[in-house]
């Protein structure tokens, strides 16, 4: 049985993350959403003691995946909850990191940036730009270019 461990993120805002999952590949309908906080299963039906508020079941993640879970905190900040299967495995949506870990949740995390600051521009009335460029060392340089009042 895999273990459920935890990476602390700076997610607080439930819409925009849940977006960002979208982003990643889940569907709307895939993702449930709970103000109080679920149990988590394990990838043979067993009921964890983790919960979260934020869930992709088992079913949506990988053939022989848990649940994904995001677990809201007292400071209003969602925990990333993946077992360790998970951040060593595959999955549908993991894409080049290889698993569910922390280079998968940082690129979640840029996702959800992206769309916190678009969010944040349409209540201001301004629009934005976004440029990705790859810089000397292959890394990725994400740019965001603010325009309006």
């Amino acid at each position: 049985m895999s273990e459920y461990g935890s990476i602390q993120t700076k997610f607080k805002d439930r819409q925009c993350l849940v977006e960002a999952l979208m982003e990643m590949g889940w569907t709307k309908e895939e993702i449930e959403v709970h103000d109080e906080a679920q149990h988590l299963y394990g990838y043979q039906g067993d009921k964890r003691s983790q919960k979260a508020n934020i869930i992709i079941r088992r079913q949506h993640v990988g053939s022989a995946s848990n649940d994904l879970g995001f677990e809201k905190q007292k400071d209003g900040t969602y925990k990333a909850v993946i077992s360790e299967y998970d951040s060593s495995s595959g999955g549908r949506h993991a894409g080049h990191t290889g698993g569910h870990n922390k280079k998968w949740v940082t690129d979640l995390l840029v996702k959800y940036n992206e769309r916190v600051v678009a969010k944040k521009c349409k209540k201001a009335g301004q629009t934005f730009k976004k440029t990705v460029k790859t810089n000397d060392k292959g890394e990725r340089e994400i740019i965001l270019e603010i325009y309006g009042r």
